[in-house]
């Protein structure tokens, strides 16, 4: 079943690996090569390499739950719908340049500040936007992920990224940084290439939102010319047994009966308006990824002012501030003076 895809692929990894450790010997690197002969994987490493991963990475899994949790109360909230929506809506047309300024934005910050997995914190807003603008999971991926990529190949001042080259090599944070940067934008301009031809082979598809307005629209059209030659035949009957009847009593039966025709032929034809033919099937539903809406007016500038200033945020925490990169003392003389004792000994 295609729920359990991702749960195949872990374990077929996990297979592959445990093979592959019976076959290639083991080996690192601390200063030289070290050769470790081959380690092979036994059934109690199977359950002990899981949970020494977790030791290891463990704070990164509870990142991605808390961002997990956050977009979950987001979710409830209709103002992010509508929030959005606005988003589309400013961009409506220009959606190539909404993709590529996210994947320039992105490349530079993970090749600047080395936030490759912190990153994710807007990626499900980001990857909503794009589904909201009628593209697919792939356009997404290959914003979101082929960015990050783009990043780390063409890391410029990103310490976490390059830290075992500077440490191995003994090279410089800066060392080829025009070579370097040369490499960030050809992966930068490759990918937006790729991901705008992609875009056009592919072109924009009707969101459920749109499919379901556009549907009611139909129906509600259908529904209004039912109406109208409803309303043509019963004043065609009244007027024809008003002819043919000589006693009010007739008149007044003749005109239940019509009436009552006319609103059968009525329920008839306006079943016959929603027929299979008429309603549009959307395929690969991203309900689980887009929020749901409310009706009525919803105010988002809270929801504005709360991601502008914590994407600022974000990007002042993670900019290589310190003498090894951009050399700009400012944040850390701040934290320093924090210390009262610091502090006399500048006055002295």
């Amino acid at each position: 079943m295609s729920k359990h895809n991702a749960v195949k692929v872990v374990l077929s990894t996990i297979l592959i690996i445990f093979v592959l450790s019976w076959i290639f010997p083991a080996a690192y690197y601390s200063s030289q090569y070290v050769s470790e002969g081959r380690i092979q994987m036994g059934l109690f490493d199977l359950f002990n390499y899981p949970l020494t991963a977790v030791s290891y990475f463990g704070y990164i899994a509870l990142f991605f739950v808390l961002v997990g949790a956050f977009y979950g109360i987001l979710y409830k909230i209709p103002a992010y719908r509508t929030f959005l929506e606005k988003i589309v809506a400013l961009f409506d047309g220009l959606e190539k340049v909404f993709v590529s300024l996210v994947m320039i934005i992105i490349a530079v910050l993970v090749s600047v500040c080395g936030v490759h997995y912190e990153i994710f914190l807007f990626f499900p807003l980001i990857a909503a936007v794009i589904l909201l603008m009628g593209y697919d999971k792939i356009v997404a991926a290959m914003t979101m992920v082929g960015s990050v990529a783009v990043g780390l190949a063409g890391t410029t001042y990103a310490y976490n990224n390059i830290n075992v080259l500077i440490s191995t090599l003994g090279i410089k944070l800066d060392f080829e940084i025009g070579v370097r940067v040369i490499i960030l934008l050809v992966g930068l301009v490759l990918l937006i290439f790729n991901t705008i031809l992609y875009m056009n082979k592919i072109g924009r598809k009707k969101t459920v939102a749109k499919v379901v307005e556009e549907k009611a629209e139909k129906i509600a059209e259908k529904v209004e010319e039912v109406k109208e030659e409803v309303e043509k035949k019963v004043t065609k009957a009244s007027t024809s047994a008003k002819k043919k009847t000589t006693t009010k009593k007739s008149t007044g039966t003749t005109k239940k009966k019509t009436t009552s025709k006319a609103k059968s032929s009525t329920k008839r034809n306006v079943k016959a308006a929603v027929t299979d033919e008429d309603v549009i099937v959307v395929k690969g539903d991203n309900s689980f990824l887009i929020p749901k809406g409310k009706p009525g007016k919803h105010s988002v500038w809270p929801l504005v002012v709360f991601f502008i200033l914590m994407f600022v945020v974000f990007v002042l925490a993670f900019i290589p501030w310190n003498e090894n990169a951009l050399k700009v003392s400012l944040f850390t003389d701040i934290t320093i003076f924090r210390n009262p004792r610091i502090i006399w000994s500048k006055c002295k």
